[in-house]
């Protein structure tokens, strides 16, 4: 019987190699495979760099751990994906997308998101007395001062140090005036804040500062976490940073002589209700 020829390409591909629609296929190919790579690079760098973001506004009053060990993981998996498959472009374009999108989630926090849930879920002091203890007003948003507590224009005072920037804070201490209600060397328990809007000494002009009676007004919270003592601080909006406050009010209290308490209560003065600031 004769030998069956054994299989082998199409003539003009055995002799003249592949077509020149076989190559034009494999390179088609090849691109939209590229473009579909391009597109979920892009996808996963988005969604990741929107992490740090969503987490510290979503979760990180209820879940302060949880949420910075979850934008630590996710930034290192995709971060590891991307060097893999795209190259050194990509993965660095990603680190400095999250450094960005960390200091914005950070400042919407300690700004914005913080101040509102101490809003809700605190109390609001009535008819306080400037030389109470400030212990008096522990889990308390908003304090509103008697009538005979004013704020001691005299001892106003702006401290502008390097890491206040171009800004000035300015504290004053806030005082009874009420007959023998504060004895001689007594602390300031509460001191009135505010940004760019007091002289180096005196002249405290700051939000209701100017009117004769204290009034009251919204309680500066003092954050408590390990992320704002280490960088937090340093993206946060100038009212936010309490920090600063007490110390220029540890310097306001050296050059008046006047003893500022342990853990004084800072105090932006404004007139509207606790609801009034919840939705502005």
């Amino acid at each position: 019987a004769a030998a069956t020829p054994a299989p082998g390409p199409p003539p003009d591909v055995a002799m003249y190699g592949p077509t020149e629609s076989s190559v034009s296929l494999g390179t088609k190919y090849r691109t939209v495979m590229e473009e579909i790579q391009t597109h979920r690079a892009f996808g996963s760098m988005t969604l990741t760099i929107l992490s740090p973001w969503l987490l510290f506004v979503l979760a990180y009053y209820a879940f302060n751990v949880l949420a910075v060990g979850l934008i630590i993981i996710i930034f290192l998996m995709v971060l590891g994906h991307l060097h893999h498959t795209n190259g050194n472009l990509p993965a660095s374009v990603l680190t400095c997308g999250m450094i960005g999108a960390c200091a914005v989630g950070l400042r919407c926090y300690y700004g914005s998101v913080l101040p509102i849930h101490l809003l809700h879920l605190q109390r609001e002091v009535e008819n306080a007395y400037a030389n109470e203890p400030a212990s008096a007003l522990d889990h308390a948003s908003v304090v509103r001062f008697t009538t005979s507590s004013t704020v001691d224009d005299s001892m106003a005072f702006g401290m502008k140090i390097l890491d206040s920037g171009l800004d000035t804070f300015c504290v004053a201490p806030i005082m009874d005036n009420s007959s023998g209600s504060s004895p001689a060397g007594s602390p300031a328990e509460f001191w009135a804040v505010g940004i760019n809007c007091c002289g180096n000494r005196g002249d405290f002009r700051c939000d209701e500062g100017g009117e004769s009676a204290a009034g009251g007004g919204e309680i500066v919270p003092a954050p408590r976490d390990i992320l704002y003592s280490v960088v937090g601080k340093y993206f946060v909006p100038s009212e936010a940073r309490h920090d600063l406050f007490m110390r220029a009010v540890r310097a306001a209290s050296a050059v008046y002589g006047v003893p500022a308490g342990k853990e004084p209560v800072l105090v932006r003065l404004d007139k509207r209700s606790r609801g009034e600031m919840i939705v502005s």
